[in-house]
C-alpha cells in the first residue's frame, strides 16, 4: 500500500531542497597564464596558455556600490594575489607597476593575508575610506578658505570708507587667481598628509626588508613633497 506524503510536509521538504541547493558551493574558476600576465579567462587566439591555480569566486552577498577607481584598485589587488599565489615574488610584481600608486599597491596586496577576494574587499574598503576622508578635508579646507575670504572682506569694508566705484576687473582677477592657488596647495597639502598616514599604516603591519625600504623611501618623498608645498607640519 503505497503512503502519500501530506501535503504540509511535502511543501516544506520542497523548501528544504531549495535552501540546500541555493547553499551548494560555486565550483572555483581557473586562473590562466597568458605570457606574463595573469586572467581568470582562456588566453587570446595565438598567446601561450597555461592554467596556473583555482581563483576561488567571490561569496554571493551584496556589495557596496563602489566608484571606478575603487573598482579597479580592488580587480587590480585581486589580480595581484593571483600572481602571488601562483610564485610571482613582490619584487617582480614592483618591477613590473608603471606607476608609484601601482606599485603602493604591490606592496600594500603583498603585507596583507587572505584569499584573493578578502584582500579584494580589504583593499576597495580602504579606498572608499581614503576617498571619503579626501572628500571631507576637502569640504573642510574649502569652508576654512571661504571663512578666512569674508573674514578679510569684512575687515577691508570696515577700514575704508565705502566707495561707488567698483574694483577694477584685474584685481578681482588677480584675487581669484590667488584664493584658487591658496585652495589647491591646502588640497594637496591634505593629500600629501593622507598619502603620508597609509604609508604609516603599512609600516606598522610589517613586512619584510625590500618592503620597509620601498615603504621609508615613500615617506621621505611624501615628507619632502610636503616641504616643498609649504605644509604645515
Amino acid at each position: 500500500m503505497t503512503h502519500r506524503m501530506p501535503r504540509p510536509l511535502v511543501k516544506n521538504a520542497a523548501v528544504l531542497a531549495l535552501g540546500l541547493g541555493l547553499a551548494a558551493p560555486v565550483l572555483a574558476q581557473n586562473m590562466f597564464r597568458c605570457g606574463n600576465a595573469y586572467q581568470d579567462r582562456p588566453c587570446d587566439s595565438g598567446q601561450p596558455a597555461k592554467v596556473v591555480g583555482k581563483a576561488a569566486p567571490s561569496p554571493t552577498v551584496a556589495r557596496p556600490v563602489l566608484d571606478a577607481d575603487c573598482s579597479r584598485r580592488g580587480a587590480a589587488a585581486q589580480k595581484l594575489v593571483w600572481q602571488r599565489e601562483a610564485g610571482v615574488t613582490e619584487e617582480a610584481s614592483t618591477a613590473a607597476a608603471g606607476t608609484p600608486p601601482e606599485r603602493r599597491l604591490v606592496g600594500d596586496v603583498y603585507s596583507r593575508r587572505g584569499t584573493a577576494p578578502e584582500v579584494r574587499a580589504a583593499v576597495e574598503a580602504d579606498c572608499v575610506v581614503e576617498k571619503q576622508r579626501a572628500a571631507q578635508a576637502a569640504v573642510m579646507l574649502e569652508a576654512l578658505a571661504r571663512q578666512q575670504e569674508e573674514s578679510g572682506a569684512a575687515g577691508q569694508r570696515a577700514a575704508r570708507p565705502p566707495v561707488n566705484d567698483a574694483p577694477p576687473p584685474e584685481r578681482v582677477e588677480r584675487k581669484a587667481d590667488a584664493g584658487q592657488k591658496e585652495q589647491q596647495q591646502q588640497q594637496r597639502c591634505a593629500a600629501l598628509v593622507e598619502e603620508l598616514r597609509q604609508i604609516q599604516v603599512q609600516q606598522r603591519a610589517g613586512a619584510n626588508a625590500v618592503t620597509m625600504e620601498r615603504l621609508n623611501q615613500q615617506r621621505r618623498d611624501a615628507e619632502r613633497a610636503r616641504r616643498d608645498a609649504n605644509c604645515p607640519v
